[in-house]
């Protein structure tokens, strides 16, 4: 299972503050690894029980992330991005 480590997530943080104007630095680094660590396990939860795979090459979903915080990708790119990477698994 590929899923990013707390080194990319705190640079994805960085990246959002910085096109965001926001403030610098993190206030609560044990809130953000565990908001982070529920949604990711809600999400990979989630298509198990649907029988859905999640498909993408080593590196693919750090990427993407970055290129959706820094590049302001749209919700509707976003979702297309995502559905390309969704299989039904046939048993």
């Amino acid at each position: 299972m590929i899923v990013l480590s707390l080194e990319h997530l705190l640079e994805i943080h960085s990246l959002v503050l910085a096109e965001t104007d926001g403030g610098e630095g993190l206030r609560d680094l044990g809130r953000l690894e565990a908001a982070i660590a529920v949604q990711m396990l809600a999400g990979l939860t989630l298509l198990k029980l649907n029988n859905i795979e999640f498909q993408t090459s080593p590196g693919e979903i750090e990427n993407y992330a970055v290129e959706i915080a820094t590049k302001h990708i749209d919700i509707k790119e976003i979702s297309n991005w995502l559905n390309a990477r969704l299989a039904q698994n046939r048993a």
